[in-house]
């Protein structure tokens, strides 16, 4: 009977060890990123990389260019209508939300491309 007890004793320990040191210790952490838009003209579309350079106006009235990534999550529309990256033209006034992956090394990623009509 003391050994049937030592081990439930022994195991709920266990379990319970296990338990704080996986919620204190292993704990990812989680860092809700915040989309960002740009408005702008597109510069270049790169197909071959899926990434397209939006030529923008900056707050000081400098003109500037940012490399936007785009993916199959990349919502992408023309008014109503959801369109595909290589339905996208030089010169079109677009307005992308995207976000930085602070888990990447890669480029900016756009969530969503809006093309003015």
């Amino acid at each position: 009977m003391k050994r049937v007890i030592t081990v439930i004793i022994l195991l709920a320990n266990i379990v319970i060890f296990s338990v704080c040191f996986s919620l204190c210790f292993c704990q990812q952490q989680v860092e809700i990123v915040q989309p960002l838009v740009i408005k702008g003209n597109i510069a270049n579309i790169d197909f071959v990389n899926s990434e397209i350079t939006v030529k923008y106006l900056q707050p000081n009235g400098n003109n500037d260019e940012i490399t936007l990534g785009a993916n199959f999550h990349t919502i992408i529309t023309k008014g109503d209508l959801r369109i595909s990256l290589s339905d996208l033209n030089e010169g079109d006034e677009v307005a992308v939300q995207y976000y930085d992956d602070p888990m990447s090394f890669d480029v900016l990623k756009a969530s969503q491309i809006n093309v003015k009509p």
